[in-house]
């Protein structure tokens, strides 16, 4: 019996309310950025917003939730994880309250940059409070799993919300989900390791700034690019002529392949060391968005999307796992979780620029180059990981831990 339960334990790489923790974490982090396409229509339809303001909102929200962590970086590592979580989701709860409720433009821009710093504060949080554990990377990964999962439940039936009254119903729904996972945030793990002079001693020995900027770099390239396919993938599926239903599918496809994506992360962890995960799965991704512009059948279309999204989440999960064994303290994982949705967001609107002289599979082509790029830069970065025993920080990690 025992030995089931640390298989199950091993597995998910601690304790299993840990993980739903960081999963809630994660899906109340992310719901207002996965939720933006359903926001504008409904800021649209509902007030009678234009295009412009309505995409505005959500552009606020998201570049609010990115700064938050990488400003609260210096002094995460000295603040209560589960409280720092728990203060997020007050201000997300009562922006989405409140925004159902307000009718004008700058009422509603004051509740959706509480929402994103909020979620700011919660993500920021979750990045950190793994920072340390010996298995904080599988840790992440499954509770990416499990968010997405959710999260992919959520857009499946947040359109119908709309029907009560259009962004009131929206909103409302977001802030009764968050409501309801909010009470798992206080389980979230608190500081693993003790901190002393020599953690951060270690720590500033493990990296130079140098290594520090290649590994941002790599980070901001995979980012940008897998931002920028995002951003046209529903004009790559109209090229095809596609029903809306089928178009949707082919949206929702990417967040599925990426439950796949981060449980894989999360049962390999660190046992095959950084350079080979990383240069397989972002080679990968270059490989899937190629596919994604070239292929004419939506059944092909469809099976290159759920690819992408396997690829692209197992990326996003071991970088900020990467992150985290570099500094106990969190402060690396709480800076890479902010750049992370920085860079994203920056995407499209790369893409944008590029649409006057590209179509929509030539940008997503575009796309699986800047993938490329970043496992290039990150080649060189992992290796000097794995040299330095860095890709097995368990050791380490379990030398600090308090018997």
């Amino acid at each position: 019996m025992n030995n089931n339960n640390n298989s199950v334990l091993n597995i998910l790489g601690g304790k299993p309310i840990y993980v739903l923790a960081l999963a809630a974490a994660i899906f109340i982090s992310w719901q207002g950025v996965m939720a933006v396409p359903i926001q504008i229509g409904s800021l649209i339809r509902g007030l009678g917003f234009s295009e412009q303001r309505s995409s505005f909102l959500g552009t606020l929200e998201i570049t609010t939730m990115a700064l938050v962590p990488i400003l609260l970086a210096l002094r995460i590592g000295r603040w209560s994880k589960p409280h720092v979580a728990i203060f997020g989701a007050v201000l997300v709860i009562a922006g989405q309250a409140l925004s159902s409720v307000a009718t004008n433009f700058p009422l509603l821009a004051g509740c959706r940059l509480a929402v994103g710093a909020g979620a700011g504060f919660i993500y920021g949080a979750a990045c950190a409070a793994i920072a340390g554990h010996p298995r904080g990377d599988q840790m992440l990964a499954w509770g990416i799993a499990l968010g997405q999962t959710a999260l992919a439940a959520m857009l499946v039936t947040l359109p119908f919300t709309a029907q009560f009254g259009q962004q009131s119903g929206v909103f409302l729904a977001l802030a009764v989900l968050a409501l309801a996972f909010a009470p798992l945030l206080m389980k979230m793990p608190e500081s693993l390791v003790r901190h002393s002079d020599d953690d951060t001693n270690r720590d500033s020995n493990m990296v130079s700034r140098g290594f520090l900027f290649f590994f941002f770099l790599a980070l901001t390239c995979f980012n940008v690019g897998i931002g920028m396919m995002w951003g046209f993938l529903e004009l790559r599926a109209d090229e095809l002529h596609l029903e809306p239903a089928a178009i949707g599918m082919v949206l929702a496809a990417l967040p599925l392949g990426g439950v796949i994506g981060s449980g894989i992360a999360g049962l390999i962890g660190h046992r095959f060391g950084r350079m080979l995960p990383f240069c397989v799965a972002l080679t990968s991704c270059t490989a899937a968005c190629f596919t994604v512009a070239l292929v004419e059948v939506e059944l092909l279309l469809l099976i290159s999307t759920f690819a992408l999204g396997i690829f692209e989440l197992f990326v996003m999960a071991f970088f900020i796992g990467t992150a985290s064994s570099m500094d106990s303290r969190g402060r690396i994982a709480t800076i890479a979780g902010g750049m992370t949705m920085l860079t994203y967001g920056l995407g499209p609107g790369l893409g944008g620029l590029l649409a006057y002289q590209l179509s929509a599979s030539e940008i997503i082509i575009a796309s699986g180059m800047i993938c490329l790029a970043a496992a290039a830069i990150i080649l060189p970065v992992s290796i000097l990981l794995d040299r330095r025993g860095n890709a097995k920080p368990a050791d380490v990690a379990e030398a600090a831990t308090p018997a």
